[in-house]
């Protein structure tokens, strides 16, 4: 099988790709916990380089989640081909009806049972490969997902705490101002020395009230546009792992019962071939094949359940396709214009 040759060198491909990302997750989410201690200096972060960096990492994670994708897609294709293939064992107009990419591809020869398997048995090594990348993945993103939303939780628990310190301060400004203006008012008709004396201090005490809550105010400012900024870039990230998260777990899912697929597609393939044909062992095939023998609901209602997985698959991972690049059958007519009178 020529595909499956060259499923492990995009296997290698989106390992690279993930361990490039993975190193901008845990930078991003060092530099996060950071700023989420309470004695974080906020005034000598570098905001454009860190929003550069976590733009950098969600633009790989977002590549890498689409390589493994695009990877667990291309083995269920080649499963599908030989499911046809196997097909035509029985029936040589097997697919026939179908006028889609399987079908041409599957009449240009004819497959024996041996080539069948061996064709399931490449696939089911590559499987366990990806599988193995998928399952090293998912633990790692779901840690640095898990602390870094509990590190931006702080960062905005801090911002908030500073929101109400700001707003204590104007409703403290907002009530001294009627004060200031009536102390000013008494001055300008106090009667004599002593009552404008006092009115005078009263003034005094009231204005450098006054300037200690706006400055204070604006002491404020600077920190809290830095914790907003922060927030802003950094609920972006916990975003991008968060999805991560929800297409790793489908991925796995799905995988998992494609293998299941074709372990029960290679048994009854192997059934049909003749006695004494022996396949190279592959030791992560054996045991997938051993695991799925010792399992007795292993193959049950097998159909439907893929069909699950397989529609949370194209919800989460599988864009729509744009008008233009449908099939001029399957496009919505366009509605035609009415003629000018």
């Amino acid at each position: 099988m020529a595909k499956a040759s060259s499923f492990a060198s995009d296997i290698d491909k989106a390992r690279i790709v993930f361990e490039d990302a993975f190193k901008g997750v845990e930078a991003s989410g060092a530099a996060l916990k950071d700023h989420s201690r309470g004695d974080a200096k906020l005034d000598a972060i570098n905001l454009p380089v860190e929003e550069a960096t976590v733009r950098e990492t969600i633009a790989l994670l977002e590549r890498w989640k689409g390589q493994a994708a695009a990877l667990v897609k291309a083995l269920d294709i080649a499963t599908a081909t030989e499911q046809l293939q196997f097909e035509r064992l029985f029936d040589e107009n097997a697919g026939r009806e179908k006028s889609g990419f399987l079908a041409r591809r599957i009449h240009r020869g004819r497959a024996n049972p041996q080539s069948i398997s061996s064709d399931i048995r490449h696939l089911l090594s590559v499987s366990t490969s990806l599988d193995a990348l998928l399952n090293s993945a998912r633990p790692a993103i779901l840690e640095h997902n898990r602390s870094s939303e509990d590190h931006l939780l702080r960062i905005i628990d801090r911002r908030q705490r500073i929101d109400f310190e700001i707003e204590e301060s104007q409703r403290r400004i907002d009530v001294l101002i009627p004060k200031i203006a009536d102390r000013k008012s008494r001055i300008g008709s106090a009667r004599n020395a002593t009552t404008l004396a006092n009115f005078e201090e009263d003034l005094r005490t009231l204005v450098a009230e006054d300037e200690m809550h706006r400055e204070r105010e604006r002491s404020r400012l600077p920190e809290r546009e830095t914790l907003q900024r922060l927030i802003a870039i950094y609920e972006e990230f916990v975003e991008a792992l968060n999805a991560q998260v929800a297409a790793l777990n489908v991925m796995v899912s799905k995988l998992r019962l494609d293998i299941e697929q074709r372990i029960a597609l290679l048994k009854a393939v192997e059934a049909q071939e003749a006695e004494g044909i022996r396949h190279e062992a592959v030791p992560d095939v054996e045991v997938l094949i051993a695991a799925f023998e010792a399992n007795v609901l292993a193959g049950y209602n097998l159909a439907e359940r893929k069909a699950k997985v397989d529609a949370a698959f194209a919800r989460r991972l599988e864009p729509e396709p744009k008008q233009a690049d449908l099939p001029s059958e399957e496009r919505e007519p366009e509605e035609a214009t009415p003629p000018e009178a």
